[in-house]
């Protein structure tokens, strides 16, 4: 099998994965539970950094103009999930479609992925532009607080990958 041939079968199957992944995942009606949170409008990442913050909300002691930006950034927050969630939505059956095709029409699917991608990351801009006025608006002492938690939080990454790396880098080499 030539390299191209073998690129392009790659390609496939990524693009078949992530979007039998994305289906799967979508909600349906008939979720079995896993995916509860999302439809709880819960944080998504249980150890992400907004999970980190929503823990020291409290010791930050914000004052009610820091409070009323933290909501507008929460509420962008979960708007933007909405938003995304309805993209897809909106974008499964044409999906589902050319999923179904004999023959995959990559171009097709790159495209519908870029449309989707596109949108996602600017209302991900939107939110992260709420976030940073949430910290512009920190005095030095809450700006501590959360660059220390921040930092906390790049080391459990950092220790993670590394252990990662110390127990696959091997086997992805042998291959």
């Amino acid at each position: 099998m030539s390299h191209f041939t073998k690129t392009i079968a790659a390609c496939a199957v990524a693009l078949m994965s992530c979007t039998l992944a994305a289906n799967a995942y979508a909600d349906d009606g008939q979720s079995d539970g896993h995916w509860q949170h999302h439809q709880q409008n819960q944080p998504r990442h249980h150890d992400g950094i907004l999970h980190d913050l929503l823990k020291i909300h409290a010791e930050l002691n914000l004052t009610a103009s820091q409070e009323q930006l933290w909501q507008a950034a929460l509420a962008a927050g979960k708007t933007e999930h909405e938003q995304q969630r309805a993209a897809f939505q909106q974008a499964r059956p044409e999906l589902k479609a050319l999923m179904q095709a004999p023959i995959l029409d990559l171009r097709a699917l790159q495209a519908e992925h870029e449309k989707i991608a596109t949108q996602a990351h600017q209302d991900h801009a939107q939110v992260m532009e709420a976030w940073l006025k949430v910290y512009d608006s920190f005095d030095a002492t809450q700006k501590k607080l959360v660059s220390t938690t921040l930092k906390d939080k790049w080391q459990q990454h950092q220790r993670f990958a590394e252990h990662w790396d110390k127990t696959h880098a091997p086997a992805a080499q042998a291959q």
